[in-house]
């Protein structure tokens, strides 16, 4: 509530009026992102009371599927955020008038590196990022020298040696590439680099930072709370339709009865063993049996046909034990929830 109203006063006052808390702001914001992307169990702690419930950390270490025949490349997180950075920039430097031609050519820049890492992403590595990316610094220092030509001579001073440099850079790195295969391109292993859910949601802590800075640097009010608004919303939207339904296959017994019901044939109970987490009798409509002792287990087990017993992970040797060497203990799906696990006695 006490940010909402903050929102309000910057949109309604301005966002030079509140400069010096926005500043304070940006440490709080950097050292919570860092938090947050290092560590996503801190997500569900904000939610949950015991915090040593198992955390299924493979589902944040692994790499995310972008396409069916590839995953999500560093490559992918750059060039989007380097055409969405340069594209903001472009639209304002062109839009605004005053702005130096400086600017524009920062704009122009940002916007052709990010076409050159789409080319290269796009293409899966059989083309050099680094000859774009001279090609880019070379179309760059083009048009700052164009400008210069046009521009009042005090101020081609500044332009010149601008031009000169960037055109020289972009030359060294084209020509070099042009020289080499497109494997030893020394950019290409970070741009095809699998991401994983970690690195994303840091990299997209640090763009939505950037981008709000830019925004409320040059005091442009519609575009800061545009960019705002844009992060927020994305962000509750994965983390309410995507993260959190991922993580409910862990934090709840529901799936794992879904399959009891799905395969059981009529007659066949199942027990929850030493177990009370009253998440199995919900699930189960109270018709789960909950034996707490070995040997009540042993005669569930020895009982004429098939029988289902859901378990902690960490118990799974007592039980196979309280049932007997003469029973086979099936595991059902046994990674899909990482603290609960279905199995079937025969």
């Amino acid at each position: 509530v006490l940010i909402a109203l903050f929102i309000d006063k910057l949109w309604t006052e301005g966002v030079a009026a509140h400069g010096v808390a926005l500043l304070f702001g940006m440490p709080f914001f950097v050292l919570v992102g860092k938090d947050l992307a290092g560590n996503p169990k801190n997500f569900t702690d904000l939610f949950v009371y015991n915090y040593d419930r198992p955390y299924p950390f493979d589902m944040v270490q692994k790499p995310i599927a972008l396409f069916a025949t590839r995953s999500m490349w560093m490559g992918d997180l750059v060039s989007v955020a380097l055409l969405g950075l340069g594209g903001f920039l472009l639209f304002d430097a062109f839009s605004q008038k005053g702005r130096s031609v400086l600017v524009k050519g920062v704009a122009l820049l940002l916007t052709l590196l990010g076409g050159a890492g789409l080319i290269t992403v796009a293409t899966r590595g059989s083309v050099s990022p680094s000859l774009f990316a001279g090609l880019a610094l070379v179309l760059a220092a083009l048009y700052i020298g164009y400008e210069g030509v046009r521009g009042a001579p005090d101020a081609r001073l500044a332009r010149y040696p601008a031009a000169v440099a960037l055109a020289l850079a972009g030359l060294k790195l084209a020509v070099r590439a042009a020289q080499a295969a497109p494997s030893a391109d020394p950019l290409l292993p970070f741009l095809m680099d699998p991401v994983n859910l970690k690195e994303a949601m840091g990299f997209a802590f640090i763009i939505g930072g950037t981008v709000v800075s830019v925004t409320a640097l040059t005091r442009s009010r519609v575009a800061l709370f545009g960019a705002f608004w844009t992060f927020a919303f994305g962000f509750a939207l994965w983390f309410n339709w995507s993260h959190w339904v991922d993580l409910s296959h862990h934090w709840t017994q529901r799936d794992l009865f879904w399959r009891y019901y799905a395969q059981k044939r009529p007659g066949e109970p199942i027990t929850a063993f030493l177990m009370n987490w009253r998440g199995e009798t919900f699930y189960s409509k109270n018709t789960v049996k909950q034996i707490k002792d070995n040997g009540l287990l042993n005669a569930y087990a020895h009982q004429p046909g098939r029988q289902w017993a859901l378990v902690e992970q960490a118990r799974l040797g007592i039980l196979k034990s309280a049932v007997g060497a003469d029973k086979t203990v099936t595991l059902i799906d046994r990674d899909l929830n990482n603290k609960f696990v279905l199995v079937t006695i025969e």
